[in-house]
């Protein structure tokens, strides 16, 4: 025979009284006589109903304290909490997003401070995102030939892809706030394609889309050579900018919407 072990965590649940509970409970605590009528219809007792509305919402706020008094799960305590962590600073995600302005709470209290990958991720994940986060490192010596290379600059840089969250632009503003000074950020939402008509910048190419032709340039020039793939509905290929080449005009099937992936560039300097 198995036996059950439970252990009930925080206080016993609580008896609400509704507002007519209360409305009787006053009735009970009146003086008894004719002068004091009771009856249902009564007016002494339809003038005690709205009264004992104030002490039903008092029994509700009482009740929801169990609740509020916990990040995660607070709703009438998030002003206070959102001023005691500073919250939400430059980043404004609006007072009616009750979840993301809860995830930001816990993810500001459980805030160590980091500059690795993981801390990102980690932090991201807190609040309700899964992002990915990819690196890039200047040539050196022994640099896979397979590889993109890059000058020293791209040290410095990530590009965060936000896989899923509620408001990407919301994370993307917290993870700038927390940045290194030294680190520039390069983030991707997670519908980042390109549509007719519309406008996609990458890292490195701006894509423009009229028709069925879709307008590659490069944000700038590099020194020998860059490409990035793209794929969309019925069409997939790489565009390939040789030396001295800044755009490329690419025909795709009518309303396709495109995706980049896999840049390569190398740009020595």
């Amino acid at each position: 025979m198995s036996t059950s072990n439970t252990t009930n965590i925080g206080p016993p649940p609580m008896t609400q009284y509704t507002q007519l509970e209360f409305a009787e409970a006053f009735v009970r605590l009146l003086p008894t006589g004719p002068a004091w009528a009771t009856d249902f219809n009564s007016q002494l007792r339809i003038a005690l109903y709205p009264l004992a509305n104030t002490y039903a919402t008092n029994e509700t706020l009482a009740q929801n304290l169990l609740i509020d008094i916990f990040p995660s799960t607070s709703v009438q305590l998030i002003p206070e909490w959102n001023e005691s962590l500073g919250l939400p600073g430059p980043c404004s995600i609006g007072s009616s997003n009750v979840a993301v302005s809860q995830s930001a709470i816990v993810a500001q209290i459980n805030n160590q401070g980091g500059v690795s990958e993981a801390y990102y991720i980690s932090y991201a994940l807190s609040m309700g995102y899964v992002i990915t986060i990819s690196n890039y490192s200047s040539l050196r010596i022994g640099h896979d030939i397979n590889q993109s290379c890059y000058d020293r600059k791209y040290d410095f840089i990530w590009i965060v892809t936000i896989v899923s969250g509620a408001v990407p632009s919301y994370l993307e503003c917290m993870l700038r706030q927390i940045a290194p000074a030294h680190l520039q950020l390069y983030v991707i939402y997670p519908d980042s394609s390109i549509g007719l008509p519309g406008t996609l910048t990458y890292p490195i190419v701006s894509v423009v889309v009229s028709g069925t032709t879709a307008n590659f340039s490069l944000t700038q020039q590099y020194t020998l050579l860059a490409a990035v793939n793209y794929s969309g509905t019925g069409t997939s290929g790489t565009v390939i900018f040789l030396p001295g080449s800044q755009s490329q005009a690419v025909t795709v099937p009518s309303a396709v919407s495109l995706t980049l992936s896999n840049t390569y560039h190398c740009a020595l300097q």
